[in-house]
Parts: C-alpha cells; structure tokens; sequence
C-alpha cells in the first residue's frame, strides 16, 4: 500500500489557490484544471476519475440542492482485507501530513471514532485528509458547508427558537 504524496499536495495546492465560487460549475473548472474527468448522474452528486498514482483512481463530488458542496477523492491505495488497518493508515497519514504542513501549516487533528483527520481551513476550502477504515482520502469543502457541519446540533434548536419556530 502506498500513498500518492506527491499528487495529494498538488491536488491540495490546487484547490487553495482556485477561484472557488462553489456553484456547480467549479467540479467542472477545478476538474480540468486537476486533470480529471467528471460525471454527473444526478443533479446532486459526480463520479471522479483522477490521474492519482494509486489502486483506486476515483473519487465523488456532492453538489446538494444545486451548488458545490464537497469533493471526496482517494489518495492512498485502498487495503487489503487482511491489512493491519488501524496501523497502516496511521503510518500513511503520518506520511501525507509532512508535506501537507510544509505547505499549508500544521493540520488540526480530528477524531471521529476510529477515523483520524488532520483538517487545515483556508480562506475559500477546508481540505481534510481522513485516516479510515482502509484508506485515506481528501476531502475538498466550502467553507460555508463546513461551517454548518461544525455548528452543534443545539444550536440548531436555539436558531429555531430565535425564528419563533419549535
């Protein structure tokens, strides 16, 4: 099992530095630029193919109620069912992070379960790499979705509250 650093970083660089508007056609712009190919089969989720140097070359992007919302891809190999799962992808996060902080700063660490994520929010994505469940993956978030993501559930009781709504 590997990790394709090198293209992980240059994915990630890449979204840093789009013109991101989060409508739905930024998959279309930022996949061209990135190299890839996108599919849609609906109109709120697209199937990837990237050009990562790894087992499982695919990825999807989720474009809820019309505009961008997420794009989720591979950057590692996927594992084998008897692969020493918790350790390998600790070692492969690990291996990703390096360059990732070199070039974006210090990752905040996550922990969700047993999934690990280092996350770096920027001023137009939040880029999350994810230690799973047999594989780590990237993901690309707008700000605004991350945002709602991170707002406890309670404080969505009290926004309905406050609109006189129960």
């Amino acid at each position: 099992m590997h990790a394709d650093i090198e293209g992980a970083v240059r994915i990630a660089r890449l979204a840093a530095h789009f013109d991101w508007t989060w409508d739905s056609e930024d998959l279309e712009r930022f996949c061209a630029n990135a190299g890839w190919q996108a599919e849609r089969f609906s109109d709120t989720a697209a199937t990837l193919a990237t050009n990562l140097d790894i087992n499982r070359r695919s990825g999807n992007a989720s474009l809820t109620w019309g505009p961008l919302q997420i794009i989720r891809l591979w950057v590692t190999d996927v594992a084998d069912p008897d692969t020493d799962i918790p350790e390998v992808m600790a070692k492969l996060l690990g291996e990703l992070s390096v360059p990732m902080a070199a070039e974006f700063g210090d990752g905040t660490p996550v922990t969700a379960g047993i999934v690990k994520e280092l996350r770096w929010d920027l001023p137009n994505v939040v880029i999350v790499l994810s230690a799973g469940l047999g594989a780590v993956t990237m993901r690309l978030v707008s700000p605004k979705r991350q945002a709602w993501t991170d707002e406890p559930e309670d404080e969505w009781d009290d926004e309905e509250d406050e609109d006189g709504e129960d």
